[in-house]
């Protein structure tokens, strides 16, 4: 008789065991996950389980991780945006490009535009990716009804002074969505420059060139402070010297910038004194970075924030920032209380 109790009280364990709620939770998780990858592979479908990332698709799409860990090709970026319906998609970043995935990529992004509302693409550095794929992904991807106005090619210095070239037509003429690009470290010289300003840049918005390499690009410049629209321009780290702001800040006084960053040039108190001369004729310039350039503490130090300060309101309300330079932070707490004693 004790042995059957017992028996019985076995049975009775196992039997409530399974029946737990986190036990059948996490049996069908292990089957809603698992059971579609072996149905990729008997299926044929190989290469999108194991080459583009399937698994990865479905955790993106459920929100599982995050969506960059999912588009490592154009067919993983496909059956995300096929997934996830009607969910927008603001941002994509792909994990790799090359040429001949970029006429495909771009069709993807015109095909969900509707759904996705991508406004932004990034694409990483790849020596595989060229001013042709540059040009045959822009030809859908900035097509009507697709929504994308941001473009960013950081990384890829192989694609050197050919870029404007390539990004000509949506830059200017009728084709204009453009608005935002980011070219860090993409290879850009001096005539470089000179060719984008000579295209108008009629919609642009916002322009970094940070990274590049380009001194003597002072005149070139100052044809991209003439498009209309853009607010901000970052030239960070791009060895300009004082004979290159001598150029451009004439610029500053018909421009509609409103933030401008010098970090980390070749900046003395001489382009600082070019600066001052016209700073006061820019008041929709709001922020200046000077930080990390060769400036020292003097007269020419005393004039920008004279003119910075001349623009009611730019004091208090703006930033002018001018730390790690060739003075100490005594003198940086001193120039910033200076300048605020001139605000009006």
């Amino acid at each position: 008789m004790a042995d059957a109790e017992s028996c019985t009280e076995v049975r009775v364990s196992d039997v409530s065991f399974m029946d737990r709620p986190w036990v059948k939770s996490l049996f069908s998780l292990a089957l809603y996950i698992l059971l579609p990858m072996l149905l990729t592979v008997r299926y044929g479908n190989k290469l999108l389980c194991a080459r583009d990332g399937f698994l990865a698709v479905r955790m993106a799409a459920w929100g599982v991780i995050p969506h960059t860990a999912a588009t490592i090709s154009v067919t993983s970026l496909c059956a995300l945006l096929e997934l996830r319906g009607e969910k927008p998609m603001p941002a994509i970043r792909m994990k790799s490009i090359t040429d001949e995935q970029c006429a495909a990529l771009g069709e993807a992004i015109k095909k969900y535009a509707s759904t996705a509302q991508t406004q932004l693409l990034s694409l990483p550095p790849s020596q595989a990716l060229s001013q042709v794929g540059i040009k045959n992904l822009c030809r859908d991807a900035f097509a009507a009804p697709s929504r994308l106005t941001d473009l960013d090619l950081a990384g890829n210095a192989q694609l050197g002074d050919a870029l404007p070239e390539a990004l000509a037509p949506w830059l200017r003429g009728p084709r204009l969505r453009l608005q935002g690009l980011q070219l860090q470290e993409c290879g850009l010289s001096a005539r470089s420059i000179e060719a984008f300003g000579k295209l108008g840049l009629s919609g642009l918005q916002r322009l970094d060139l940070s990274w590049n390499s380009i001194r003597g690009s002072g005149a070139g410049l100052v044809q991209v402070l003439d498009a209309p629209m853009l607010r901000q321009l970052r030239l960070a780290y791009c060895d300009l010297c004082d004979e290159d702001i001598s150029e451009l800040a004439p610029g500053l006084a018909f421009c509609s910038l409103s933030f401008l960053s010098l970090l980390g040039n070749c900046i003395t108190e001489v382009g600082v004194a070019a600066l001052a001369n016209h700073l006061a004729e820019a008041p929709k310039l709001e922020k200046l970075d000077l930080r990390e350039n060769k400036i020292s503490h003097g007269e020419a130090l005393g004039r920008l924030a004279a003119a910075w300060a001349g623009v009611p309101g730019r004091a208090h309300k703006g930033t002018l920032a001018i730390r790690d330079n060739c003075f100490s932070k005594e003198e940086t707490l001193k120039f910033q209380d200076t300048l605020m004693s001139m605000a009006i």
